[in-house]
């Protein structure tokens, strides 16, 4: 069988693998216990969270570990819409994944104003489109970086900086680009980035939000104040271990790894056309 899809879910990387199984075969603590199992527990997740981070390029205590990208895109939409006293204005695409557009639904209903833009001829959302719907009360905007079907790349660097020209809080969910285009965290102006475990070749059932230090979230879920209050709940250790372990394999062979899927693409390609 040639695998086709992996834009739905990538196969378990042997490198996540054999960390998840090698975390597996110790007797393991809850992370935030302070005795012997707990304090390793808590290594382990914090170099897993190191992992996450320096193939994103930000400092660790900007990752939170959430079940997965929809949760983080839930995150940070109503993480950011919580914070208001009252409604405002957001805009997101409508090509956006299911996680947004149904979250932006729900804003709607909550008394928010959304803008629902529409994509020219080529699946982009212009800068130029952002801009004229800007208005003074504009708090959020969130536009994918890379869409899941028809492989277009958003101009996030012109989105983004509509968005600080005028203080709004930008969001992109990163799921499909993370790990396959390079990423430069100064020249991609995002507030609130989204990851998923899943696509890079890492377990199922685990993402990430990047954040901003400037950003403050009304947390989803609380309880025990993990993830610095941002998401309670005890952490998914054995995929969020193998998240990081396939992170780092990605920061180290990014290039030849992107090299060699874009001639093993070009090839099917022609083969098909011929």
């Amino acid at each position: 069988m040639i695998y086709l899809d992996h834009n739905a879910t990538s196969s378990l990387h042997v490198e996540a693998a054999e960390a998840m199984h090698a975390l597996m075969q110790e007797p393991t603590g809850n992370p935030a216990s302070v005795h012997g199992p707990g304090r390793r527990a808590r290594q382990h997740l914090d170099q897993a969270r190191r992992g996450v981070a320096n193939l994103f390029g930000v400092h660790e205590s900007l990752v939170c570990f959430t079940s997965g990208a929809t949760e983080a895109n839930n995150l940070a939409i109503f993480g950011v819409s919580g914070r208001r006293d009252a409604p405002g204005h957001v805009m997101t695409s409508r090509i956006e994944h299911p996680s947004v557009l149904e979250a932006f639904r729900r804003l709607e209903r909550l008394g928010h104003r959304v803008t629902w833009l529409d994509c020219d001829g080529s699946g982009r959302i212009s800068p130029e489109s952002l801009q004229r719907h800007m208005s003074t009360d504009t708090f959020l905007v969130s536009i994918m970086h890379a869409n899941n079907e028809t492989g277009v790349i958003q101009p996030i660097e012109g989105l983004g900086a509509v968005c600080r020209d005028h203080g709004v809080w930008f969001h992109t969910d990163a799921v499909q680009s993370i790990g396959r285009l390079p990423w430069d965290r100064e020249a991609m102006p995002a507030d609130l980035v989204s990851l998923s475990s899943h696509k890079l070749g890492g377990p199922m059932g685990v993402g990430a939000l990047i954040m901003n230090r400037s950003v403050a979230l009304d947390p989803m879920l609380v309880g025990g104040g993990q993830e610095r209050g941002r998401r309670s709940g005890t952490p998914n250790l054995p995929g969020i271990v193998g998240f990081g372990a396939v992170a780092r394999w990605i920061d180290g062979q990014r290039l030849p790894m992107v090299q060699n899927m874009t001639r093993l693409r070009d090839a099917m390609e022609q083969q098909l056309l011929d």
